[in-house]
């Protein structure tokens, strides 16, 4: 149950995280990958939890990273600074 819990938690924050270039991801099609996840990690085996803890957690580094370059990039292009 704690795993279940965990990879939902990562997979929300992940889906939040996704940088964009024109809005943030609607709020259904989040909804909707939770709850799917949830079904799938209380039918299947904890193998596959564990698989999904690992990718959640590299996804949201990943997108966290990814939107702070986005950021950086946008600052600079409105500065004149070279990157």
């Amino acid at each position: 149950m704690a795993l279940t819990a965990i990879v939902l938690l990562l997979t929300g924050i992940a889906a939040y995280y996704v940088p964009s270039g024109s809005h943030p991801p609607a709020a259904l099609m989040v909804a909707a990958q939770i709850a799917i996840t949830a079904f799938f990690m209380w039918k299947l085996s904890a193998g596959l939890g564990l698989y999904w803890v690992a990718s959640s957690g590299v996804s949201v580094i990943q997108n966290v990273v990814l939107r702070w370059e986005q950021k950086r990039v946008q600052q600079a292009a409105g500065s004149g600074k070279p990157l």
